[in-house]
């Protein structure tokens, strides 16, 4: 073989082996280390693999089976666990791939939600003796991260993270004193997944389904639906570029002054901000389920608390909260 025709060869090798797709199992970032999931009623395992794949999921000395369908998804549940104080491993298997979940409990789940009452962190509260001293492994939070999306996701940003001086701070504070009369009132483990966001109305949250069940919800449809068709991303990013060089000449005099006042200051000039696509603006309806609560229907839980906010009580929607 011609040194050419070997070089030939090895190039094709290596295109063909780097085309073979590797196996891979992927999972939403709640079925991670520490999680806690339902005793008694059911707790239900997701995730994806290659298409047609068997599935085996192991835990608590028990198994269950799915093959991974076209799209690549699969479930498994589990029912009847009973509450662990002791971490266990979960394992899933596909083909030769393997993932480990560690540290698993069973106990009392329960979703958290709401506007800026439920986001409130424990770090802005004056409950300083729990944030620097409490430490409970039996009582976990999914510290998450806030989420837009036009349509339906299968995973949001977090992490489960149990009660510690070093966690405790960024903990939804009505969530964890929630989870504490639980831990006190049913000694199981608890985990509470936080999914709240300050200042948003409650349609945010809520499935387009749902609202479109609701006639009164009719006034915040056709609110998102008039800006979408007054919505054009070449004109706002027009409006915003001239609204930034006028700031700028405003900023640029602001810090001017400021020096030759020995830093006595005003007030800055607010920069302008780009207008946001209405179908992901976290104000209309739809937007934070689509980002938050989608990827988690399914996950087993006993039930959800929510925390109303103001952000309804006005735009038309307050008159509807009495009848």
């Amino acid at each position: 073989m011609s040194f050419i025709n070997k070089s030939l060869w090895a190039s094709s090798l290596v295109v063909a082996l780097s085309s073979v797709s590797v196996a891979e199992i992927k999972l939403p970032s709640f079925f991670s280390d520490s999680m806690v999931i339902q005793q008694e009623t059911g707790a239900k395992i997701w995730g994806s693999a290659d298409a047609g794949q068997d599935v085996k999921v192991s835990f608590a000395d028990k198994s269950e089976s799915a093959k991974a369908g076209k799209d690549g998804k699969w479930m498994v549940e589990f029912k009847g666990l009973k509450a662990s104080k002791k971490g266990a491993q979960l394992t899933i298997q596909a083909g030769d791939e393997k993932k480990l979940i560690n540290d698993v409990l069973v106990g009392e789940v329960w979703i958290a939600s709401g506007q800026s009452n439920m986001e409130w962190t424990m770090d802005r509260t004056d409950n300083l003796e729990a944030i620097k001293n409490d430490s409970d492994d039996l009582l976990r939070v999914y510290v998450s991260g806030n989420v837009t999306a036009v349509k339906d996701l299968t995973d949001f940003p977090g992490a489960w993270k149990p009660t510690d001086p070093k966690n405790n701070a960024k903990f939804t504070a009505v969530g964890y004193e929630f989870g504490k009369v639980l831990r006190k009132k049913l000694d199981v483990p608890v985990g509470i997944i936080e999914c709240s966001w300050g200042g948003k109305p409650v349609e945010a949250f809520t499935s387009e389904e749902a609202l479109k069940l609701c006639p009164e919800a009719k006034i915040v449809l056709d609110r998102k639906a008039n800006a979408l068709k007054k919505y054009d991303p070449v004109k706002a990013a027009e409006i915003h570029k001239k609204a930034l060089a006028k700031w700028k000449v405003a900023n640029d005099a602001w810090v001017a002054e400021t020096k030759a006042n020995k830093g006595q200051k005003k007030r800055r000039p607010r920069q302008p901000q780009l207008q946001s696509d209405p179908a992901l603006n976290s104000k209309f309806h739809s937007t934070i389920y689509h980002g938050m609560i989608a990827p988690i229907i399914g996950y087993g839980a006993r039930g959800a608390i929510w925390y109303q906010g103001e952000s309804n009580a006005g735009g038309g929607t307050d008159v509807h909260y009495g009848e």
